[in-house]
């Protein structure tokens, strides 16, 4: 008995000891921007190679309508009834291109009887021929901006002027990156700049709307008639941009690289990484 009252006696003399204050554990840390790994060149792909067919070559005959659209698929396949397309024997073909966007593009076209199909991963791939837009799901891709691959094209369709690979095989991917190739336009793009990737340089002329799209005179280009009016570029912006606060305001020049979407009669020129919009002093 006496010895526990000794040692409840030193425990009632010890100190009481209280919770450490974790706050200088820690700093406040730092604010790091996420960079994507995207170059750019003006040297072309080299691409076909030697004796390989070019992307115009094999797209020529399938994508020639009289009517400026419409939708072919392969002569082995039975086209869908009362939806007007075409079989024919030119496909398939197999096209070989750098994909030069990250495929995520998401586009809504007319389906057969039934309501519009939308994709969500669509991309552009471009030789040093021409450049064609894809048509994809999400299920179905499975590369990145840079690398080479070879499709085996069984339908194409043309939608006011925008010509498109409807259904494809992925037969072959290269995932040895390439920088995207780009040509500097000194005005805005046109007919025959769709489905290439394309450079501009000029001072914002307006705030990006809902769909992320802004105008954009050219340095030493035409007028720039308002937001959206004769002699702008438009750009687009893809949503997870602007989600991560990469915009442009009205005042500001940049310089923006993408490939050339035509649709609803506006040519947009799309940025779905922060590689592809260049800030420059004012």
């Amino acid at each position: 008995m006496p010895a526990l009252l000794a040692l409840a006696a030193l425990v009632g003399c010890a100190d009481v000891r209280t919770a450490e204050d974790p706050s200088s554990w820690y700093d406040s840390g730092l604010d790091i921007s996420v960079e994507e790994a995207m170059a750019f060149t003006d040297a072309p792909y080299g691409l076909p190679a030697d004796g390989a067919p070019s992307m115009a070559s094999q797209l020529e005959a399938p994508l020639t309508f009289p009517r400026g659209f419409g939708t072919r698929i392969d002569a082995a396949t039975t086209p869908p009834a009362d939806c007007g397309w075409e079989t024919s024997d030119t496909l398939p073909v197999e096209i070989t291109g750098v994909v030069t966007v990250l495929p995520k593009i998401y586009f809504k076209t007319d389906g057969c009887g039934r309501d519009d199909e939308k994709y969500y991963a669509s991309y552009f791939i471009e030789d040093d021929t021409r450049g064609v837009f894809v048509l994809a799901d999400a299920k179905g891709v499975s590369f990145d901006a840079g690398d080479t691959v070879t499709l085996s094209v069984r339908s194409v369709r043309r939608s006011y002027d925008l010509d498109m690979v409807y259904k494809a095989d992925v037969l072959a991917v290269d995932r040895t990156a390439r920088p995207i190739h780009y040509r500097e336009l000194s005005a805005p793009p046109g007919l025959d700049d769709i489905g290439q990737t394309v450079r501009v340089t000029g001072t914002v002329v307006s705030d990006p709307d809902t769909f992320g799209e802004f105008s954009l005179a050219i340095d030493g280009g035409p007028a720039c008639d308002g937001p959206g009016g004769a002699g702008c570029a438009i750009g687009g912006l893809d949503v997870e941009l602007t989600r991560r606060g990469i915009t442009v305001t009205p005042g500001e020049r940049v310089t923006l690289t993408g490939p050339v979407l035509y649709s609803y009669s506006t040519f947009k020129i799309l940025a779905l990484r922060k590689p592809q919009l260049l800030r420059l002093d004012p």
